[in-house]
């Protein structure tokens, strides 16, 4: 069973995110089993512009922020993400870098 920050057992499923919607449920179960379920708390950043991309992540609940820092303070808000969309795709599949910063508006998992 995955295990959020404090290693506390939670049951979390990734049936509702978007992009594994054609995915056969044996095989989003494997997935689930792979994935390290965390709790965000409103206002820590999610990923940052420019920081290494390693990682996926589904927003299974809560909503954050995808955006530009404009002359490296004010910030510009791209697109609101929550649950059941995915982030840092494209750089976990290539290896580049994040495009944006993603900060969590309310309490994610």
């Amino acid at each position: 069973m995955p295990a959020d920050d404090n290693n506390l057992p939670v049951i979390l499923s990734l049936e509702g995110v978007k992009i594994l919607a054609s995915v056969p449920e044996e095989e989003r179960r494997y997935l689930e089993t792979r994935c390290v379920f965390r709790r965000i708390a409103a206002g820590a950043v999610l990923m940052e512009r420019f920081g290494l991309g390693s990682s996926m992540f589904f927003i299974i609940g809560g909503r954050a922020r995808v955006v530009h820092l404009l002359d490296g303070q004010e910030e510009f808000t791209i697109a609101t993400v929550s649950e059941g969309d995915a982030l840092g795709e494209i750089s976990a599949i290539d290896g580049g870098t994040s495009s944006a910063t993603v900060i969590a508006e309310e309490d994610c998992t």
